[in-house]
C-alpha cells in the first residue's frame, strides 16, 4: 500500500511536467492509429528512434485544424493527457513502432486543466476535478498484462471517470467552448533532463529499493498517515501560544539582510523580525529532539507564496542552530541545503 501511495505522489509531480516533455519522434499520429498499437516507420526513422528509447509517453493534444493564431498570437493547442508507454522498434522491410503498457506509471492528466485546491483560478478549459482523477486512480486497478488493448481500455476508463466524457465527446465540448474546430493529435514524447525528471528519478529509486529499506524512516511514517484509515493525532487548537510561554529558547539567532554594497553603517543592513507563522516553524524545528515530538516524523514541510518569508525563516533557524551550539559548547552544526536548481539552493 505504501508503494501505491508513493506511485500516486510520483503521478502528482508528473502532472506538472507537461512543459518538460521533449519530442521523441517528430511524426504525429491519430487516436485511431494509437489504438491499433502499431505505427509504420521508415528504416531511417526506426534507426534514429532505437538510439533514444527512454521513459516515453504519448502526448494527447487538441489542436486547431488550421494553422491560425488567436488574438494573443498563440496557437490553439491544448496538452491534455499523457499515456505512459513502452515502445519496441522493429527494423527490416516491416519496420515499425509497437506500443506496450508501462505498468509502472499512471496515465497523466494535465493539472492546468483540472479544478482543485492546486488551482488559484478556474482553468480556461476544465476537464474535471483533481479529486475525481485521484479517486479514479485509486479505485481502478491497472491491468496485469502487456496486452495493448487492455492498457488502452484502462486509459479510457480513467478519462471517463475524471472528465465524464470520452475523447470524441470531450472534443465536441471544447470546440463549443472555444468556438474553434479542433482535432486530436498524438505525439511520442520523453521527459527531458529537468529538475522534475531528477525528482522522478528519486521516486524510481525508492520504489526499486522497496519499502523494507525505508519503512522505518520519516518517509514510511508519513506514508503511514496516508495509508492508515484511523484518525491521526493532531496538535490541538491554540497549542503554539501555550507552549511558547513554557518552552526553552527556540530562536537565539537571526540573520540580517545586506541592502547596500557598503557596510559602513547600520543602515546598510536590514533586520526584520519574524512573524508568528515563521516563529512557529522555528519552534517546531527546535523541538525535534524533545520527548514531546518523538511521535512525529523529523520532517517539517513549509509552504508559502513568493515573498512570504520562507528564506528569512530558514536563515533564522540556521542562525539559531549556530548560536545554540556555541552556548552549549557543541561543535558547529552542519547544515545541508538542497534545491531543484542551483539558484534555489
Amino acid at each position: 500500500m505504501r508503494l501505491q501511495f508513493l506511485q500516486l505522489f510520483e503521478t502528482l509531480l508528473e502532472q506538472f511536467s507537461f512543459a518538460n516533455f521533449d519530442i521523441a519522434y517528430s511524426k504525429c499520429f491519430t487516436v485511431t492509429e494509437l489504438e491499433s498499437g502499431k505505427l509504420p516507420l521508415t528504416v531511417d526513422s526506426a534507426a534514429r528512434l532505437s538510439e533514444n528509447i527512454g521513459k516515453c509517453f504519448v502526448l494527447f493534444e487538441l489542436k486547431k485544424t488550421e494553422k491560425t493564431f488567436n488574438a494573443q498570437g498563440k496557437k490553439f493547442n491544448y496538452k491534455f493527457f499523457a499515456l505512459p508507454v513502452n515502445i519496441q522498434v522493429t527494423g527490416g522491410r516491416e519496420s515499425g513502432l509497437r506500443f506496450f503498457p508501462n505498468l509502472e506509471e499512471f496515465p497523466l492528466i494535465n493539472s492546468d486543466y483540472l479544478d482543485g485546491e492546486h488551482s488559484l483560478q478556474r482553468p480556461e478549459v476544465s476537464l474535471g476535478h483533481s479529486d475525481d482523477y485521484m479517486q479514479a486512480l485509486l479505485e481502478n486497478q491497472k491491468p496485469n498484462t502487456d496486452v495493448w488493448s487492455c492498457w488502452w481500455g484502462y486509459f479510457l476508463e480513467i478519462l471517463q471517470k475524471t472528465c465524464h466524457a470520452n475523447l470524441e465527446d470531450l472534443k465536441v465540448q471544447i470546440q463549443q467552448t472555444t468556438k474553434q474546430l479542433l482535432e486530436w493529435e498524438c505525439t511520442l514524447v520523453a521527459l527531458n533532463n529537468s529538475a522534475a525528471s531528477h525528482i522522478l528519478g528519486l521516486y524510481a529509486a525508492l520504489k526499486a529499493d522497496g519499502e523494507e529499506s525505508w519503512k522505518a524512516s520519516p518517509l514510511g511514517f508519513c506514508l503511514d498517515h496516508y495509508v492508515s484509515e484511523s484518525p491521526q493525532e493532531e496538535l490541538p487548537f491554540g497549542w503554539f501560544p501555550r507552549v511558547l510561554t513554557k518552552s526553552s529558547p527556540y530562536l537565539l539567532g537571526h540573520m540580517d539582510e545586506q541592502v547596500n554594497s557598503s557596510l559602513n553603517s547600520l543602515k546598510d543592513r536590514e533586520l526584520n523580525p519574524l512573524d508568528n507563522t515563521q516563529r512557529q516553524v522555528a519552534y517546531c524545528n527546535s523541538q525535534f529532539s524533545s520527548n514531546a515530538m518523538k511521535s512525529y516524523p523529523r520532517i517539517l514541510a513549509v509552504n508559502g507564496p513568493p515573498g512570504s518569508g520562507k528564506t528569512a525563516m530558514l536563515k533564522a533557524i540556521v542562525a539559531h542552530e549556530w548560536v545554540a551550539a556555541a552556548l552549549e559548547q557543541r561543535p558547529c552544526p552542519i547544515i545541508l541545503a538542497v534545491g531543484a536548481t542551483n539558484q534555489a539552493a
